[in-house]
């Protein structure tokens, strides 16, 4: 490799963006709620981690063809603290027979003593399937 090919490609591989760090990941699913799909959205904390429930969470579809929801944001008011996450059921039953929700879920994890937090923006796409 000549050294101007070894200096493009070292700038190259310097300006490349990081994929975010996550301390959390979410297990998402979407089930039959009678002719309606129930979306859920279930936070998983990393090792030495736990849920931190008093932090502003919030959930965000931003793309449901097919699904019909009172809202597509919410907050930390409606935070399934059992799950813990969210879930969303349709007020429809789907005008399609399957489709993609795209999703922005902010959580948040802390460590057991407390003293670290961290805030996750966990991004994804939930496959569903009318039953």
């Amino acid at each position: 490799m000549n050294l101007v090919a070894f200096i493009f490609s070292s700038a190259l591989a310097m300006a490349a963006p990081e994929a975010p760090q996550t301390h959390s990941s979410v297990e998402a699913k979407a089930v039959p709620a009678g002719e309606n799909m129930r979306l859920e959205f279930k936070i998983n904390a990393g090792n030495g981690l736990h849920v931190n429930q008093d932090a502003p969470w919030s959930l965000e579809l931003k793309e449901a063809p097919g699904l019909s929801f009172s809202q597509m944001k919410w907050n930390k008011a409606a935070l399934d603290k059992a799950l813990p996450g969210f879930s969303a059921t349709t007020i429809a039953k789907p005008s399609q027979t399957k489709g993609v929700v795209s999703y922005t879920l902010t959580a948040f994890v802390c460590t057991d003593d407390k003293k670290l937090c961290y805030r996750d923006l966990l991004k994804g796409e939930l496959p569903w399937q009318k039953p």
